[in-house]
Parts: C-alpha cells; sequence; structure tokens
C-alpha cells in the first residue's frame, strides 16, 4: 500500500480500502467511511463526483469511488471533513 494510501487509512472516518483490479492494473478505490455525525450527511454527498451516502440505524456511511491519481486530492478533502467530524463530536460530548 502507498503513503496517500496509509495516510487515509489513518484518518478516523476511514472504515476500508479497497483495489479494485482490472487486468492486473489498480483502476480505483473504493473507500468506505462512517460517521455517528448526521450532520454531515450534505457534506458527505458533495464531498466527491462518484460515491454512495447513506443514512442507515444512525450510522452515516458513504463509499467513494477514486482513482490512483485522485488519491491526494480526496486525501485533502477527507481530512478537512475528518476535522470537522471531530469537531462536532467533541461538541456533543462537551454539551452533554
Amino acid at each position: 500500500m502507498n503513503e496517500q494510501l496509509r495516510n487515509i487509512g489513518g484518518i478516523s472516518l476511514v472504515r476500508s480500502i479497497k483495489s479494485v483490479i482490472s487486468q492486473g492494473n489498480i483502476k480505483h478505490y473504493a473507500i468506505k467511511i462512517e460517521s455517528y455525525n448526521s450532520r454531515l450527511h450534505k457534506k458527505l454527498e458533495s464531498l466527491w463526483p462518484f460515491g454512495i451516502v447513506e443514512l442507515s440505524d444512525g450510522i452515516l456511511k458513504a463509499e467513494y469511488i477514486v482513482k490512483p491519481n485522485e488519491i491526494d486530492e480526496f486525501n485533502i478533502k477527507l481530512s478537512k471533513l475528518d476535522d470537522l467530524n471531530n469537531a462536532k463530536l467533541r461538541e456533543v460530548v462537551v454539551g452533554f
């Protein structure tokens, strides 16, 4: 796994990274994320042009299709969202 994927794998929202391979080459990655913060729903829908966003049993889930040459851009966007998610969760804990 390359350094960019290790960075994405270290983000708290990320649950799994799958490599989609065709004829021996990686065509894209399927990156699955989860959050208990349902207020992120719209942000997840606009995070990346290719993906699926679902709210199920109080868990916000998304899976994005990212090409290998787009990993850096995706990592930047996802890192910003992860910071927002963590800040919102801290608000809930402190406010409780």
